[in-house]
């Protein structure tokens, strides 16, 4: 079926929209809730509005832990099944923000996310030297990482195949 006309991802985008906005009244904007969730505005908009239907797994995966769902439960809700929230202390320890990212780190009290990378774990550790707080140092992380994901994708950027007038 051509994107826009398929009742399941239709329905699935529905209710993520629902749940982000249940999560936080804040995520009535979505370009709001994919910074704070590490995921990219126009992924999550095609997805909530089911512009494609094409997704990688991982990439569906990444939607579930940013929508704080169980894993695997997007598929389900493709079949006709509900939502399927995360347990509460599951949600509480946040979801992974981006690959090599996870929940609290025990070592850091009052950091949400700490990543697993030696080199981001070593640019976390310095901001905390320079008195930057928990939620600045994951703003800092979260700016290079998508620093790192534009080179990357420039990277790979075939010369001439932008839009053609």
């Amino acid at each position: 079926m051509p994107p826009g006309e398929d009742g399941p991802w239709e329905r699935a985008g529905n209710l993520l929209i629902q749940r982000r906005i249940d999560m936080d009244p804040r995520y009535r904007n979505r370009r709001l809730f994919a910074e704070e969730r590490g995921l990219n505005w126009r992924l999550l908009h095609d997805i909530e509005r089911a512009k494609r239907t094409n997704f990688e797994p991982e990439t569906l995966a990444a939607v579930e832990s940013a929508y704080r769902l169980v894993p695997g439960s997007y598929g389900r809700m493709l079949e006709g099944g509900g939502l399927e929230p995360l347990p509460d202390a599951a949600a509480a320890a946040g979801p992974l923000d981006r690959a090599g990212a996870s929940g609290p780190d025990p070592d850091r009290p009052g950091s949400e996310v700490f990543p697993d990378s030696p080199a981001d774990a070593r640019t976390w550790d310095a901001l905390a030297q320079d008195g930057h707080p928990p939620d600045e140092r994951l703003m800092i992380l979260r700016r290079i990482w998508r620093a790192e994901e534009s080179a990357e994708s420039a990277r790979w950027a075939v010369p001439g195949a932008g839009l053609q007038a």
